[in-house]
């Protein structure tokens, strides 16, 4: 950022935030087809087609406004799929609720056992997330407002993603993961498309030097970015990944494409979450040929613009 844009902001930065935050409104305001030329131009510095989507940023976008799947809600509210996962997968591949609420007023914080972490139900982008670990003070007062304000947010609005506009918010808590070196599982984000494994996503060190690596279905190694950096290393699969892509594809033949979030966590799969609109549409891939080359394994259930 160059020093005269610095001393602009830090000398009238209530009026340049006032400024941004009118421009976000009035994006916000238009209707959905315009809203999406708009920010798709701005990300990608190219015109987006609706009318026939190729790349798989265009395809998210043509979703985002066209596909309204009742079932999506369900599989979105990260409350109710623990549900929906446990009949298709099994039990075992779910995190039992320690708590369930609609009001952060009510977190038992006293009476969770530790570690944990609380939720809502209805955020994205793991955002909105209190980790509760053992040993730690936490102000409960504090605690309640975080989850609280994030329990009146109405994620999808803005972004246009309509399955999470949809869903009735509430507060939980879970068992929070923890290996057995004390750090966080790595974090496995499949890519099934009409009910099969096509891409995978590793993200390791997800609190310090977030990094992914992306592969095939079958392991191999992709030459590509996708918003973070490469691995230094190209690690072996996990011992269950076999029964991840089983678990992954079970889930995910309810819809043309869905991304599966899985853990292995002390030698088990663990379930994370169902996502419909990886980056909303901003993903930006290096080379920006891989955009195209997910787009291809995606065919649309429904096609309009």
């Amino acid at each position: 950022m160059s020093e005269t844009l610095q001393a602009i902001r830090s000398s009238a930065h209530p009026s340049f935030t006032q400024f941004r935050r009118a421009g976000r409104d009035f994006l916000f305001h238009l209707p959905d087809p315009i809203y999406a030329y708009i920010k798709y131009f701005r990300t990608h510095g190219r015109i987006l087609n609706l009318r026939n989507p190729r790349t798989f940023n265009e395809k998210i976008w043509h979703r985002k406004l066209y596909q309204r799947d009742p079932k999506m809600v369900s599989w979105a509210d990260k409350l109710k799929v623990k549900e929906l996962v446990a009949d298709v997968a099994g039990p075992s591949y779910v995190l039992p609720t320690l708590w369930q609420g609609e009001s952060a007023g009510g977190i038992p914080f006293d009476s969770l056992p530790r570690p944990y972490v609380l939720k809502t139900n209805h955020g994205a982008c793991g955002k909105d997330m209190l980790f509760v670990r053992t040993g730690e003070r936490i102000n409960h007062s504090e605690a309640r407002e975080t989850m609280q304000a994030a329990l009146e947010q109405t994620y999808g609005l803005y972004g246009r993603e309509w399955a999470y506009s949809q869903i009735k918010h509430k507060v939980f808590a879970e068992p929070m993961m923890i290996g057995e070196d004390g750090g966080v599982p790595a974090d496995y984000k499949f890519h099934v498309f009409d009910g099969k494994v096509r891409f995978v996503e590793l993200h390791a060190n997800r609190f310090s030097e977030h990094r992914v690596n992306h592969y095939t279905e079958d392991w191999q190694l992709l030459p590509f970015e996708l918003e973070l950096p490469n691995l230094d290393t190209a690690p072996s699969p996990p011992a269950c990944f076999g029964e991840m892509k089983r678990v992954a594809e079970r889930i995910g033949a309810r819809f043309d494409y869905v991304r599966v979030d899985l853990y292995e966590h002390r030698s088990q799969v663990i379930f994370g979450e169902v996502t419909f609109y990886p980056g909303g549409g901003s993903l930006r891939f290096r080379p920006a040929v891989w955009d195209l080359r997910y787009g291809s394994a995606w065919h649309l259930s429904s096609c309009r613009g």
